[in-house]
This record gives C-alpha cells, structure tokens and sequence, in this order.
C-alpha cells in the first residue's frame, strides 16, 4: 500500500527523467499491456477496432478541409 502518494509520484518522475526508454522499450510496453488487457478479458481484440475505417475517413477529409481554409 502507498502510504504517500505525493512522494511516489515525484520519485516516478525523476525517475523517468534519469533512465528515458527508447521508442522499441516504449513499444515493448505497449504490446504487454495491449496483450494483458486481452488476457484480462477488459478488451476483446476482434472488436476493439470495430468503425476505425470511418474514423480514418473522417479525418482524411477533415484533413483535406484544413488545405483549402
């Protein structure tokens, strides 16, 4: 149990001022997290990316707006 939040919270950031991770350590993180959510049943990965095809083309467009503004 963390009985000072505060401190712990400062002792995180200077630590991750000291030892920055590298973009593959960072992406490293990612994949166990994205596989543990799985694993815990919190997201089911054959509906987690269900409508990004309309998002993507939402902000194409959006995208396309912002060149003739």
């Amino acid at each position: 149990m963390v009985k000072n939040a505060e401190r712990l919270k400062e002792w995180e950031e200077e630590f991750s001022r000291n030892n920055p991770l590298s973009f593959e350590q960072k992406l490293k993180i990612v994949d166990s997290l994205w596989k543990e959510a799985i694993d815990l049943g919190v997201i089911d990965k054959n509906t987690v990316l269900e409508g990004i095809e309309d998002v993507i083309e939402f902000k194409r467009r959006v995208n396309c707006l912002k060149k003739y503004s």
